[in-house]
Formats: C-alpha cells, structure tokens, sequence
C-alpha cells in the first residue's frame, strides 16, 4: 500500500511487473492513460496490452522490463505505442525498465516507467509536416523563379535568346575572343520577303516561318554557341574559335537548309551576312555592323545568298535578280 501510493503521486506511469512479466502494481497515471481500472491489470502479463511499436521505431517491438529481466540490464527510452480502451488515437511513450534483483542480484522483477511524449511527438510531426510544406513552397518559388529568369531571357514566339540577352553573351565573347587571340565571327540572318509572307499568307503563317527558321539556327548551334532573335524576322548567332571559313560554310549549311522543298508549307529563303574579327573589328558593335552590311549586300544581289564581309566590294556593279 505504501508502495502504491508513492507511485500513484507520480506523473509519469509505472508498472511492477514479476519474474514472468505478470503486473503486480500499476500506478494511477498509467491507469488512467489507459482508461483501464488497477484490478483489471493486476495479473495480466505486460505484453498482452496492445502495444505496438513507437513512431520513430523501425524495429519490431522490444519490451524494456522484459530485457531488464532476462540480463538485469536496464533499458532505456524505448519508443512504444498503445491505443487506450475507446480510443481512436494511440498514445506514444518513451518506456524505461529497470530491474529488482535479489541478494543474488538476480532480476525478481522489473519496475517499468512510461513517459507519455503523446504531445511532444504530434508537435514534432506538425513541426516536420510544416517544414515539410515550407521546403516545398521555397522548391515552388525557387522554380518560378527560375522559369521568370528564363522569359526575361528568351524570346517568347521561338525559344531562342532575345537581343538583350544574345548581346550581353555576344559581348563577352567578343572579350574572351581578344583576350585569348581566337577569331569570332558573327552571323546575320534575315528572312527574304517576309512581309509578303505575313501580307498573303497571314500572321500566323508568318509565326510558323520564324519558328521553323529559329529550329534550323538551333540545330546548327554549338555546344558553347547562341542564336539570338535580333527583331522581327531578324536573327544572329556568334561563333567563338571558328575561322571565316568555317563560319561561311555553316552559314551556306543553314540557307541550303531553309531553301529546300517541303523546309516550310511555303516557300521559305534567307539572306545572310558574315564577318569576322579577322578583319579587324574593335569593337563588338563595329563586328556586328560589318555582318549587316554582309546581309545588304546579300539581298542587294538577290537574296538567298551568303556574303563576307571582306568580299562585299567585289560584288558591286554585280546585276541583282
């Protein structure tokens, strides 16, 4: 009787259990957590309550009195659940045992305590739930984010960059072009006739056009390359390491490409304009200047041509178609 009320003063539950696991005493916490009276506990082996295993528990269920008995080694905060009579909820404890040994130091019985964490671990749960639902809206915002970013930077009918973008790379490449004494050729290409398309076929048919052409500049762009959509039906592309040449070949490449039949529902050409630092551009904007005059000089002598820079005066006093 002494023993039980001291227990009974206690916040916590406690259980005395025997040699084979029987209750011999159950304080008045763990009485109530369980909505059970003492006298029908008394008696009942501990393991016949419906425990389960723990929240945070991923191994099967481990009775502290029960190791306390068989190596009289005390156990400590063992995560168990139950679920009280006519509850729909299951309560959460940490559960210690301890054993009581015998002037042999034999384990004659075991006194297990329950520590109710039933709060403490719905806390944490919503805790985790919440930071859960925060990590996710930053993941959300961080795309958003992410998808703005990337239509302030493309051009939003063909996918490639927009001027301002193609310009702020245009321009460091034309710095990494000097400073690392490599040629950088630039490209201007212009739809022939394009207002004719969009007077006789309409603007949609006009979108379709700039589209399949913005496809062709993507496919023939390196890997460390862009295509750019200057204005309107106007576009650029830049090539960093690539001789004039080489860039003229790739520019002839992409006119062949847009020239041939079935490239569009209708007939489609471009003109293009290439220069070169080669010839001695300063400036990005001087290279970019001299590739334009290239494209003039290409739809000044009939269209659907490649012209270099270099080679423009030879062509005037040429007949244009």
């Amino acid at each position: 009787a002494r023993v039980q009320t001291a227990l009974d003063v206690m916040s916590d539950g406690v259980l005395l259990v025997d040699a084979n696991e029987r209750i011999v005493l159950a304080n008045a916490a763990f009485c109530r957590s369980m909505n059970r009276a003492p006298a029908s506990l008394i008696g009942m082996p501990a393991g016949a309550l419906p425990w389960e295993p723990g929240a945070k528990s991923t191994l099967p269920v481990e009775w502290p009195w029960r190791g306390a008995l068989e190596d009289g080694e005390a156990r400590r905060d063992v995560p168990i659940s139950i679920r009280p009579d006519g509850e729909t909820e299951s309560l959460e404890f940490r559960v210690s045992g301890s054993p009581v040994l015998d002037g042999w130091d034999r384990a004659k019985g075991a006194i297990v305590n329950f520590q109710d964490v039933t709060l403490l671990e719905r806390q944490r749960r919503e805790l985790e739930a919440a930071l859960t639902e925060l990590e996710k809206s930053r993941d959300e915002i961080r795309l958003q984010n992410e998808e703005l970013e990337l239509l302030a930077k493309t051009d939003s009918l063909t996918g490639l960059a927009n001027r301002r973008t193609f310009m702020a790379w245009y321009d460091e490449q034309f710095e990494m072009s000097r400073a690392n004494h490599q040629p950088l050729c630039c490209l201007m290409v212009d739809i022939d006739f394009f207002k004719r398309v969009n007077d006789e076929h309409g603007h949609a048919m006009g979108d379709e056009v700039i589209c399949r052409v913005a496809d062709v500049l993507r496919d023939f762009r390196g890997s460390t390359d862009l295509a750019g959509r200057y204005g309107g039906e106007e576009f650029c592309m830049a090539y960093l390491g690539v001789d004039i040449a080489a860039a003229v070949e790739t520019a002839d490449k992409i006119r062949e490409t847009i020239a041939a039949p079935g490239f569009a529902r209708i007939p489609v050409t471009v003109s293009i304009g290439v220069s070169s630092t080669e010839f001695g551009a300063r400036t990005p904007a001087a290279l970019l200047e001299e590739a334009d005059q290239g494209l003039y000089a290409s739809k000044e002598n009939g269209r659907n041509r490649v012209t270099r820079f270099d080679q423009i005066d030879s062509l005037k006093g040429s007949p244009s178609a």
